[in-house]
């Protein structure tokens, strides 16, 4: 597997085009050693889940029944494979992104990657882009779809970063609300009042068990372990934002995200909105994540 390697002052990140165009390290390199800021992949890898982050597009995390009418189309979703029996978090990450442009100055690299559905399984064309800049100071990501075919089509962008977990491990964010999940993972409510959304204003310690998207996310959240704290800043379009942390991992999740679980079945959860985003033909969505350590 090919993997690129970026570097700007003591920070680095890996990209592998092939692995469904995921990053597969997110680290400082000092001269008493490294600190990883994402999960990093391993030799033992299998796919692009035991990467650092990968792109979720044209949709994030799962559709009920895996099917739904748009218009006159009925979109009937294959499993996503890698021992899924359902489609999951879109398509992005389980085809190969091409490099477009790869370029470097004294105190900035960057790669450009892009992944093109021609119809299919998911019968809109579209194009998908994702820029990585890296300088001295801080990772950006940078993702854009595009419909490329000639009717509007539902849309969703995320980024899902797997972050190392540690004992004490620290979010610090402000959300409105957390989607209360019923038994098949679907959104039914929205609870302000959740102790999870008082956990993460304090930034207290994150516990195991959550898998959840919050909505009215500020787009800024610290994450502090034990090597240190990284700060992550999005632009609007992440009005969403996902936490996994599943009980005895070595990682939990915090991911930036466009629309909620199942956004194009439900259009509002307890009157709020869902994320959901009609691109129409030639229209295209942009949303952009910045991760920057801030103290080792």
């Amino acid at each position: 597997m090919q993997i690129l390697h970026l570097h700007c002052g003591t920070l680095s990140v890996g990209l592998a085009p092939t692995l469904g165009g995921a990053l597969t390290y997110f680290r400082t390199q000092g001269s008493n050693g490294n600190v990883d800021w994402m999960r990093p992949w391993s030799d033992h890898g299998r796919g692009p889940l035991d990467s650092a982050s990968f792109v979720m597009v044209p949709f994030f995390s799962w559709l009920e029944k895996d099917d739904f009418m748009f218009g006159d189309r009925h979109v009937m979703l294959p499993p996503s494979g890698f021992g899924f029996n359902r489609s999951l978090l879109g398509q992005g990450w389980t085809t190969a992104w091409t490099v477009d442009e790869l370029t470097q100055t004294l105190h900035r690299q960057r790669a450009t990657l892009s992944h093109h559905n021609h119809g299919g399984a998911w019968p809109w064309r579209y194009h998908a882009q994702q820029t990585i800049e890296l300088n001295p100071e801080r990772l950006s990501i940078t993702v854009t779809l595009r419909n490329k075919d000639t009717s509007p089509m539902p849309a969703g962008i995320g980024l899902h970063t797997f972050f190392p977990w540690s004992k004490g491990l620290r979010v610090q964010t402000q959300v409105k609300a957390m989607h209360l999940m019923s038994e098949l993972g679907l959104p039914y409510a929205a609870d302000p009042n959740h102790p999870a959304v008082q956990m993460l204003a304090e930034g207290l310690e994150l516990q195991t068990g959550l898998d959840n998207v919050f909505e009215q996310w500020n787009g800024r959240c610290t994450i502090s372990g034990q090597h240190g704290s990284l700060r992550m800043t999005a632009d609007s379009p992440y009005r969403f934002l996902c936490i996994n942390a599943p009980h005895n991992a070595d990682y939990c999740c915090v991911e930036p995200v466009t629309h909620t679980t199942n956004a194009i079945h439900v259009q509002n959860i307890d009157g709020a909105e869902t994320g959901f985003v009609l691109l129409e033909p030639g229209a295209s969505m942009t949303a952009t994540a910045h991760f920057q350590p801030t103290s080792i």
